[in-house]
């Protein structure tokens, strides 16, 4: 599980270098700091399929970040509101068309897979 740093020098996005004079470590220089909160804030589940922990303001969960230590790629489309829980209306991957609830794939499509299903073992 990859984590990231806790006493970083630079700043996780744009390596501009951190003063030390607060008690706490920074990870973030103080622009990047107020959208990492904005990010935050926003609790959008994590990137990755099926996966509800929150994600930080890269996209991902701690369990689930694809990313190296150092590395911080900031989510700031969902501060335009695109790639949010509300705005994000996947298609089927099968027949482009709206997928049935509680699954990721269309009605027409659930419907056929199970057409096969039951052929190949009735």
């Amino acid at each position: 599980m990859a984590k990231k740093l806790t006493a970083a020098k630079v700043c996780l996005v744009c390596n501009v270098r951190l003063s030390r004079n607060s008690k706490y470590t920074k990870q973030y220089c103080d622009e990047h700091k107020r959208i990492m909160d904005q990010l935050r804030g926003m609790r959008q589940p994590c990137r990755k399929v099926q996966c509800k922990n929150p994600a930080h303001e890269d996209g991902y969960c701690d369990g689930c970040r694809p990313f190296a230590a150092d590395v911080v790629p900031m989510r700031e489309d969902w501060l335009n509101g695109e790639g949010l829980i509300k705005s994000n209306n996947p298609k089927c991957p099968y027949y482009g068309s709206v997928i049935e609830k509680g699954t990721y794939r269309s009605k027409a499509a659930n419907e056929t897979i199970e057409q096969i299903y039951n052929a190949l073992n009735g």
